[in-house]
């Protein structure tokens, strides 16, 4: 499995891009990255 900040860098990226449905899409992955995260801690 990839490290975690390295997907989160490239959604990051590619949530600069004017496109709008873009960033709503980018805005899912970042939550669900957060998710992950916190879900590993415990």
């Amino acid at each position: 499995m990839k490290d975690i900040n390295e997907i989160r860098k490239k959604v990051v990226k590619m949530s600069k891009l004017s496109n709008p449905k873009m960033k709503d899409l980018c805005e899912v992955f970042l939550e669900l990255i957060e998710y992950i995260e916190e879900r590993d801690v415990m």
